[in-house]
């Protein structure tokens, strides 16, 4: 998983696949550090899904 460097909590963020197709639209929970320390649990407070717009 990749993930922002400068990523803050609260911070408006794009959820993206390995092709750069965007998923989804939220706001984080963590910084970039503390998100790529866990392994499951929810990162990212998802506003708006790639599925809405269909």
């Amino acid at each position: 998983i990749g993930v922002d460097p400068e990523l803050r909590p609260e911070e408006e963020v794009l959820v993206v696949d390995k092709k750069d197709r965007l998923l989804a639209v939220g706001r984080s929970f963590f910084n970039a550090i503390e998100m790529q320390s866990f392994k499951i649990g929810v990162a990212v407070k998802v506003r708006h899904g790639a599925a809405d717009s269909e």
